[in-house]
């Protein structure tokens, strides 16, 4: 994950619930706390491997009187391991020229 974001925030996509839709900032959401009917775009911006439930870090496009500002969502790591390992197979398949910095 350092890797791609090293290049910039990565896109992933997530399934929301009301749980997700009434997130108030704080905590992290559990993967029960989706759904696996995946239909939200929302950009991973940083992660932590240090804490008790390593986490992503995560964008989401409500606005500001969502969540924390709009900003971060904190998902359990275990979530979105399958979309980020999804991510990265699709982006070896480009040109690297065209993530370049």
């Amino acid at each position: 994950m350092a890797n791609l974001l090293a290049w910039g925030p990565v896109i992933a996509i997530v399934g929301v619930t009301k749980t997700w839709q009434f997130y108030n900032g704080t905590g992290i959401i559990r993967p029960r706390q989706c759904t696996t009917d995946q239909s939200h775009a929302v950009l991973i911006t940083g992660y932590d491997y240090t804490t008790c439930v390593p986490t992503y870090t995560v964008r989401n496009s409500w606005g500001v009187d969502w969540g924390a500002k709009g900003y971060p969502v904190h998902y359990d790591l275990k979530f979105l391991e399958v979309t980020a390992a999804d991510l990265m197979e699709m982006l070896m398949k480009f040109n690297e020229d065209i993530y370049e910095k």
